[in-house]
């Protein structure tokens, strides 16, 4: 395929080093750029493929409401630190889901939400305590640090500073993918449901 540089939109460069970053383009993110980005991802989605490919060896992924980069050729040092970081967010997930019936894409809360949540649940709050990842010695750090993390994986963004809301965007969705791995995993290796 002969790329024709010319017909490239202006964003390209930029496009490239926000997923470089280890950043997610999620269709229903706050931000109009990563909005906008995400449009010219999916319009472009073959060129953009093909063109990474070339000038970075990475894949451009199109999920459901994202986009991602997919580097095959990394270190197995970063290999590793990327599985520890989806092991230490399907924690999360199961945590939030566990105490949230409705824990999905678009779902909003705030640190406090998941606090008074947590405060007469004796066995998810012992889990979060035990949780890899979670920093703080109470229960109010630890709640705003199941948030942060969520905000550094790419799955939330804070839409709100004056009331700490977040959103969970559609980044979200890769994280469930692995998440339902792994539940199936667990099934089929203890022949229970996990």
């Amino acid at each position: 395929m002969l790329i024709e540089t010319r017909k490239l939109p202006k964003e390209t460069h930029e496009i490239l080093d926000f997923l470089r970053a280890g950043n997610f383009i999620q269709s229903d993110h706050p931000e109009q750029k990563i909005q906008r980005y995400f449009g010219l991802c999916e319009a472009n989605f073959e060129i953009f493929l093909e063109l990474f490919q070339v000038v970075d060896g990475t894949e451009l992924y199109a999920g459901e409401g994202y986009f991602m980069l997919y580097a095959p050729d990394l270190q197995e040092s970063q290999k590793e630190n990327r599985i520890n970081a989806l092991f230490a967010m399907l924690d999360i997930v199961e945590l939030m889901m566990g105490v949230f019936s409705t824990f999905s894409v678009g779902w909003r809360g705030t640190p406090g939400t998941l606090e008074s949540a947590l405060k007469d649940d004796a066995v998810r709050r012992e889990r979060l305590e035990k949780m890899r990842g979670i920093s703080g010695n109470t229960l109010p750090d630890r709640c705003n640090s199941v948030f942060d993390r969520l905000r550094k994986y790419g799955c939330a963004v804070k839409i709100e500073d004056r009331t700490g809301d977040y959103l969970i965007t559609s980044a979200f969705n890769y994280v469930m993918e692995h998440y339902a791995s792994v539940r199936i995993f667990k099934e089929n290796s203890s022949g229970e449901q996990a």
